[in-house]
């Protein structure tokens, strides 16, 4: 049963802030692993957030539990809990680096970067090799997917990994294939149903059909 009511809020609750220099302050100067470390998300791109925070690496696997552990242990005394992915190559994501090489870059006091990052040895693109690497043999839709843009034509794109569709009755779902593909590839993906003539030759890749990938095995 609802419950009308005539006063707003019900409860006046406080809302929990955790800004970027508080976060910096509970930080080690190092860190017990030699890896590269970004800050993603509200805090990044704001200097503060509400939410928990998003820590980024750029190991070519998933975070093992431990690491996972670790960080969420260094953010602990704040009271929020931290996030840590290797989707550092995703596009979504704000983010600027912490640490290099296990080095904390930024000053506690001024919020400066000591010195400017090492550039990352791997450069922001997703290759075909790793797309493939991702894909499942089924997925829960039945439409005929192709994959096209940079992908299919270079076998590597800097930009939105591009999927196309023709099936008229996919319309109302887009939004969802697109956000699966997004977070399965760990890069932003963008799907629509008309090829840019301005873009010619455009190459496309039958992807799935009647929800079976179509790689050859």
């Amino acid at each position: 049963m609802p419950i009308y009511v005539d006063t707003l809020p019900q409860v006046q609750e406080q809302i929990k802030v955790t800004t970027l220099k508080q976060l910096v302050e509970v930080l080690p100067e190092t860190i017990n692993y030699q890896i590269d470390i970004w800050i993603a998300g509200k805090i990044a791109r704001f200097g503060k957030t509400t939410e928990n925070v998003i820590f980024l690496t750029d190991s070519l696997e998933e975070p093992s539990s431990e690491l996972m552990c670790y960080f969420c242990d260094l953010v602990k005394s704040l009271g929020i809990v931290a996030t840590l992915t290797n989707e550092y190559k995703n596009s979504r994501y704000l983010a600027f680096r912490l640490y290099d090489k296990g080095s904390l870059l930024i000053d506690k006091t001024t919020l400066t970067y000591k010195r400017l990052p090492e550039p990352i040895t791997e450069a922001p693109v997703l290759t075909i090799d790793e797309v493939k690497q991702k894909l499942p043999q089924t997925i829960q839709w039945s439409y005929t997917i192709y994959l096209t843009g940079g992908l299919v034509k270079n076998g590597w794109s800097v930009n939105d990994a591009d999927l196309i569709t023709f099936d008229e009755e996919a319309r109302p779902q887009l939004a969802e294939i697109r956000n699966y593909f997004t977070n399965l590839l760990g890069w932003k993906t963008d799907i629509g149903q008309t090829i840019m003539v301005n873009r010619e030759p455009v190459y496309l890749y039958k992807l799935y059909e009647n929800g079976g990938l179509c790689l050859p095995q």
